[in-house]
């Protein structure tokens, strides 16, 4: 691997470890143009597989729209997506006691729970 590579896997690891919520590859491609400004698209690409190969991160699917990627995700948490901008959220809290929705006779084993709104950004512009 060259420095440059290097230079450019480091920066889409710093994004993804100090977003804080779950970013979709263009945001992680923006935010590391700041460290690396000729940092391309497939790069980014690149970069999000060998992070998911090694379990540094985690793809979380959101329905209807392009993957997003979060740093360790070694808890248990949902998320909350910003109708207007898109963005996705983490949420600490899980209400818990949701495999008692499983139907008679089935098995729950994991669930995602995904709340939808307004962030308070867009919240203010839509004021």
């Amino acid at each position: 691997m060259n420095v440059r590579s290097t230079t450019q896997q480091l920066a889409i690891r710093r994004v993804l470890e100090s977003a804080g919520r779950p970013l979709c590859p263009s945001e992680i491609l923006e935010d590391a143009r700041r460290e690396v400004p000729s940092l391309g698209q497939a790069t980014v690409y690149r970069g999000i597989q060998r992070l998911l190969a090694r379990e540094d991160i985690r793809r979380v699917k959101v329905p209807g729209l392009i993957d997003r990627y979060e740093w360790g995700a070694e808890h248990h948490h949902h998320h909350f997506l910003c109708r207007s901008c898109e963005r996705l959220f983490e949420l600490d809290a899980c209400p818990g006691g949701l495999e008692k929705l499983a139907p008679k006779g089935f098995q729950a084993e994991d669930h995602d729970l995904l709340i939808k709104g307004l962030c308070p950004e867009c919240r203010e512009l839509e004021s």
